[in-house]
């Protein structure tokens, strides 16, 4: 759960975090920093969908030699 520290600093995976610093942390971890008013939730976005585009490449054919063209029957 991601979560912003309001107010004082508190201490999580081994470091000191101030106010606006945002943390990535276990929900029981996170829960007691919600719970003690020091920090708050931060919604995390959802990934918009990639759309790929899908283009139907044509088959492409080498390019005549010169000695091809100038050659007469």
């Amino acid at each position: 759960m991601k979560i912003m520290v309001k107010r004082n600093y508190i201490t999580a995976k081994g470091r000191l975090h101030g106010p606006g610093d945002v943390l990535d942390l276990a929900d029981q971890e996170a829960k007691r920093f919600l719970t003690s008013g020091q920090a708050e939730q931060v919604a995390t976005p959802k990934p918009a969908a990639v759309k790929k585009k899908v283009e139907k490449a044509a088959p492409t054919l080498p390019d005549p030699a010169p000695e091809a063209l100038k050659r007469k029957k």
